[in-house]
């Protein structure tokens, strides 16, 4: 099976063929449907199968509360940003996430450097190293990329899933910043799980000497990558979080 076909939604119903048409690919599509939540089930699906009809179920979470429930998919939406600055005034540069599920399965990556005319400080450059003209040249709008990260976040709180970051309150506020000057309307996250903030809570036997992403990151043994990119940080803090939830962290 061609994973698009694994989860069919039900048919649109056309008045100008028979109904015993749409019937049929209503019952069609319902045993596609029953099948693939079986195989999801036991396990009979590669892993490119098993994340389409996962995020087909959380992309219609109003319409398949009951199988998201049966199936236990919690969603975890784990995000970064990288930045002009740390003022009022600066803007978010680089959005990163990853949207999984609460058992580790990454559902997508996402990565894009959102075109600003406002300039990087010395400092920040010096962490990130995005170039002010590689920032004004991109051809992602935050307005757009800024709503549609919004809508997934939207999509995760409605399916009972989780929004993450690490020092949640500086990446929250740095984007509803960025969305008041691109001019979305409605900017609110609602709450977001600090790993920061709870890591406090844990031993420096089991996190590390300190609780920033990279160090508890290399700590817990993750693999080897360049930090301060919005992706890779989000990378992190996402292994962080799995490890957490399996050691009874948070």
């Amino acid at each position: 099976m061609e994973p698009v076909a694994l989860f069919p939604l039900q048919p649109s119903k056309y008045f100008d063929r028979p109904a015993w048409v749409w019937t049929d690919e209503c019952a069609e599509a319902d045993d596609l449907r029953t099948q693939s939540l079986h195989r999801f089930r036991t396990g009979d699906l590669d892993p490119a199968q098993r994340s389409e009809v996962a995020r087909t179920l959380l992309a219609h979470a109003d319409v398949f509360a009951r199988e998201i429930a049966q199936l236990d998919l919690r969603p975890v939406l784990v995000f970064d940003t990288e930045t002009t600055g740390l003022s009022a005034s600066d803007v978010v540069i680089q959005l990163g996430y990853v949207y999984m599920l609460s058992d580790g399965t990454v559902l997508e990556e996402y990565e894009k450097i959102l075109r600003s005319l406002t300039p990087s400080n010395p400092f920040a450059l010096k962490v990130h190293g995005i170039k002010d003209q590689t920032v004004r040249s991109s051809t992602h709008d935050p307005h757009t990329e800024l709503e549609a990260f919004l809508a997934l976040a939207r999509q995760v709180i409605k399916a009972g899933g989780r929004l993450v970051a690490h020092n949640s309150k500086f990446d929250v506020r740095m984007l509803q910043q960025t969305a008041d000057a691109v001019g979305v309307e409605h900017f609110d996250l609602g709450p977001v799980f600090c790993t920061a903030t709870k890591l406090k809570r844990v031993s420096t036997a089991e996190r590390g000497a300190t609780c920033k992403n990279a160090d508890v990151y290399h700590c817990l043994g993750g693999p080897p990558m360049n930090m301060h990119h919005a992706l890779n940080d989000a990378k992190a803090t996402a292994y962080i979080y799995q490890h957490g939830l399996q050691n009874a962290w948070w």
